[in-house]
């Protein structure tokens, strides 16, 4: 019966270390998420200041043309996201500022508080159209009209 009995038991351990594989589980399972944020980063340089120094009444304004000029200021946008661009007129009290970026063939965006530009990511360099009309009855003499940017991620 000694015999049997190892031999019974040893059958028994072949067909556990054998089957053990084939039955197993899997004991654990891991998984992870990577979420990389990269914070826009943006820059706005006004090579030249966007202004326009001029005398009221111009030429032409008797023939109720604006005043318009060409090639105004240059600055520069870097941005790694997309932006948008406001501006603002200062000293502007008694006209209606109007403006375009140069070379585009856009509509005229009065300069206000609702006015504003966008561009895709990446770096540009532009200067900007200007154009000037009476409102209402602003004194004569020079004056200087500047233009400040605010620039933003969309």
């Amino acid at each position: 019966m000694g015999a049997l009995f190892r031999s019974v038991l040893l059958a028994g351990l072949l067909l556990a270390v054998t089957a053990a594989p084939a039955a197993g589980r899997e004991l654990s399972r891991a998984a992870a998420t990577v979420r990389i944020v990269i914070p826009a980063a943006q820059q706005l340089t006004i090579v030249e200041p966007v202004e326009l120094s001029s005398a009221y009444p111009w030429d032409k304004l008797d023939r109720g043309l604006p005043l318009v000029v060409s090639d105004v200021g240059l600055m520069e946008i870097q941005s790694n996201a997309d932006w948008i661009l406001t501006a603002e007129a200062l000293q502007s009290e008694g006209f209606r500022v109007y403006a375009r970026i140069h070379n585009s063939k856009a509509d005229w965006q009065p300069v206000n508080a609702l006015s504003f530009w966008t561009g895709p990511m990446g770096s540009y360099e532009f200067s900007w159209d200007l154009k000037i009309e009476p409102a209402g009855n602003p004194e004569p003499g020079g004056r200087t009209i500047h233009l400040v940017f605010t620039l933003s991620h969309i």
